[in-house]
């Protein structure tokens, strides 16, 4: 068993996602590459859920739970500055009244949260699924329609042939 990393013990209130929800939690242990937390509803293990406070967004998988406690394994290493940080919780981006510069323009752009990227692949999706399914329902139109009309046009020809008989037939 690979021995445990130096877990550095926090409080720090943060947001969670799981799927499309969003909730309150307390990071209580950071270490280089997981976490430990604390929340009302804890996800399941094998979860993958988006930990954020402030600029700082950080991906990660449930690895354990315990209680209203459980432990993350985070896909990169976690700044503990950064996220301890109270001037990068700000969500303003706006410089402070000191005039020092904004801290939001040191930080690299976040790239969007995986919900948004599976929310637009869930849209896309929807979007290509009702498109087939209206060429589908056009082309069955289609053949419904000209499926009836060679009905009716062997049902005109009889008609055509048997008033033609008849007239033939009454002439003689």
């Amino acid at each position: 068993m690979k021995p445990r990393q130096p877990r550095k013990n926090v409080l720090v209130s943060a947001r969670l996602s799981c799927g499309t929800s969003w909730a309150d939690t307390s990071i209580v242990n950071v270490s280089a590459r997981g976490m430990g937390l604390q929340t009302l509803r804890v996800p399941r293990r094998g979860t993958y859920v988006e930990i954020r406070r402030g600029h700082v967004c950080i991906v990660a998988q449930v690895v354990w739970t315990e209680g209203q406690r459980f432990g993350v394994r985070t896909q990169d290493d976690v700044d503990l500055g950064a996220l301890c940080s109270k001037a990068r919780s700000s969500t303003s981006g706006r410089a402070g009244d000191r005039g020092e510069k904004a801290e939001s323009l040191q930080w690299k752009r976040i790239p969007k949260r995986y919900s948004e990227i599976a929310e637009r692949n869930r849209l896309l999706g929807r979007a290509a699924e009702f498109a087939c399914l209206g060429i589908g329902g056009a082309a069955a139109s289609f053949l419904v329609v000209h499926a009836m009309q060679q009905t009716l046009d062997k049902a005109g020809v009889r008609i055509v042939q048997a008033i033609a008989g008849s007239q033939s037939a009454a002439a003689h």
